[in-house]
């Protein structure tokens, strides 16, 4: 979602400043957002659905302390992914509370597996 909230704010008009700007444009997409159907192929399995949210990590948190592998090592060679699949909307806040906190989300449609990925040039 986080490309679409981007273009979004990149589009409006810019004088009420930044960060009301980016505010609307988080309401926006998360509202009016489709989750995408989307292919992950690892080495030890794929994935195949569609989904909400996808990020891939080699830390524990990224942006404003947003924790989507908090078990994760940057040195053990792995990388992991966070998954929130067709995930109700309903649930998106509590869950994003979770992941502010360092909490895990016990739900079978968010993902959060370890995974060796090799990169090639």
């Amino acid at each position: 979602m986080e490309p679409a909230t981007v273009i979004k704010t990149e589009s409006l008009f810019r004088n009420p400043g930044y960060n009301i700007r980016y505010l609307y444009s988080i309401l926006h997409t998360f509202i009016t957002y489709k989750p995408q159907t989307l292919k992950i192929k690892t080495a030890s399995g794929n994935w195949g659905g569609k989904a909400h949210v996808v990020a891939i990590a080699n830390g524990k948190s990224f942006g404003n302390k947003i924790f989507i592998a908090p078990d994760s090592a940057p040195d053990d060679g792995l990388f992991n992914y966070f998954l929130g699949d067709d995930v109700s909307l309903l649930k998106f806040p509590l869950y994003f509370t979770k992941l502010k906190s360092k909490n895990k989300i016990e739900d079978f449609k968010i993902q959060i597996p370890s995974v060796q990925i090799n990169f090639y040039r």
